[in-house]
């Protein structure tokens, strides 16, 4: 009977997950993976262990297994995050769509998403407020984000920054000055496995997160309680062993086709877009490769203020 009502539970999941998908269309914010999964094979990366360069691409064997290191504060019990074989491991994709409420032009498929996932500890999208939430993912350095960084701190706005741990190694400088400006540092994985987390074993997904974890602690002297996924994808699995290690995951509820460096849309699209899809509770995901990005990012922050909107510091999710 348990086996039956698990299969029926599997068959309805994937059901509401094309009905919901449904609605995204072919050039769906799936941007985090399709950027970094193809910059990413054209650099130079790091090693969990040795430090040695070697061409960045998804791994089933990262070259450690170390301990999770989890949380002070974790937010998963022992007994709740116990067995996390018990939860599913079916990839889901992960795309914002077109489609938007009239009244509040928030997008109207990530009420599924958090409504399905919300007990793991995820934002797809936060509560209808009149806050904005800025987020940078960082696979390479492609140097605009100093200018980036020159913005926020000329607006007076903070935001999170997602980087690889090859980014970290490399960029120390910006970093530190990450953190000194007062902005967030969430972990976004060892080697941005390109086909997702919910690929690898449990103790391989740990491995991507701790040891991320562990070298901002030891060098950095931070510690972390954001994830972002690699292209997004993800599994109910994949969702618990983020929980299990303390950290909240962060997906977005706004970003466009800005990873392709040598074929950026131009400033009046990309403001044009930006303001179009503004909404309440939005996270906003922004790729520093853009040099469109780097370019518009001031002039977005005082018309998105001057229609009402506020430019916030991401919620503590330990106070959640």
């Amino acid at each position: 009977m348990m086996s039956y009502k698990k299969k029926w539970m599997s068959m309805l999941l994937a059901l509401v997950c094309i009905i919901v998908l449904a609605g995204c269309s072919k050039t769906s914010d799936k941007s985090e993976g399709a950027m970094e999964s193809k910059a990413l094979t054209t650099k130079k990366t790091v090693t969990a262990t040795s430090g040695k360069a070697k061409k960045a691409k998804p791994t089933n064997k990262p070259s450690a297994s170390p301990k999770a290191t989890v949380s002070s504060e974790p937010t998963a019990s022992p007994e709740e995050m116990k067995d996390l074989s018990q939860y599913s491991t079916k990839n889901i994709p992960y795309g914002v769509g077109r489609d938007a409420d009239p009244k509040t032009n928030r997008p109207t498929g990530l009420s599924w998403y958090q409504d399905q996932f919300n007990n793991l500890d995820v934002d797809f999208i936060l509560p209808e407020s009149n806050k904005i939430y800025l987020t940078f993912d960082e696979g390479y350095e492609n140097g605009y984000t100093a200018k980036i960084l020159d913005i926020l701190k000329e607006k007076n706005v903070k935001a999170i920054f997602f980087p690889t741990l090859p980014y970290m190694k490399s960029q120390p400088e910006l970093i530190k000055r990450m953190i000194a400006e007062g902005h967030l540092i969430g972990n976004h994985t060892v080697h941005h496995p390109s086909k997702g987390m919910a690929t690898l074993s449990i103790d391989e997904q740990k491995a991507e997160i701790t040891v991320v974890d562990d070298y901002m602690k030891k060098n950095y002297n931070y510690k972390m309680n954001l994830f972002r996924f690699p292209t997004g994808q993800f599994s109910e699995q994949s969702l618990a062993v983020v929980k299990s290690l303390g950290y909240r995951s962060v997906f977005w509820s706004f970003a466009y086709q800005d990873w392709i460096v040598n074929n950026q849309p131009s400033t009046t699209e990309a403001l044009n877009t930006m303001m179009k899809r503004l909404h309440g509770g939005s996270i906003y995901l922004l790729h520093a490769v853009s040099k469109t990005n780097a370019t518009v990012l001031g002039e977005f922050i005082d018309q998105a203020r001057a229609k009402g909107f506020e430019f916030a510091i991401y919620p503590d999710p330990n106070k959640k």
